[in-house]
């Protein structure tokens, strides 16, 4: 799976511009709509380390509270989100394809999980 099909990479990307200056976005939004996310998929998660999970909780949930006091930005997050889809569609695939690849296989360790990902 590569980095970039997962939504909360876009979430991290787009912090990384934020917090250098360079998008006039706020990526509060998506960041929590990423945590959301991801609580559902650590639920229905099968063969998950505790370690793996703690991890992947702390990524989603630190850029949350670094941007704590951006503003709501629905329309910027609504062309980002779009733009994941059109990547999404150039890729040939789709989000429900994306995640269930993600879903199909256990992740013992941060290592594994880490290692996993094609950046």
């Amino acid at each position: 799976m590569k980095w970039p099909l997962i939504f909360s990479w876009w979430g991290f990307a787009l912090s990384l511009l934020r917090a250098l200056n360079f998008s006039p976005v706020s990526p509060l939004l998506i960041l929590i709509v990423n945590l959301i996310g991801t609580c559902f998929f650590l639920i229905l998660k099968e063969n998950i380390a505790p370690s793996v999970t703690l991890f992947i909780l702390a990524t989603h949930a630190v850029p949350v509270y670094l941007f704590r006091r951006d503003s709501l930005d629905p329309i910027g997050s609504l062309l980002i989100f779009l733009s994941y889809l059109l990547c999404l569609q150039l890729n040939s695939t789709t989000m429900p394809r994306v995640y269930s690849e993600i879903l199909e296989d256990p992740i013992p360790s941060v290592g594994v999980y880490l290692g996993s990902r094609v950046i």
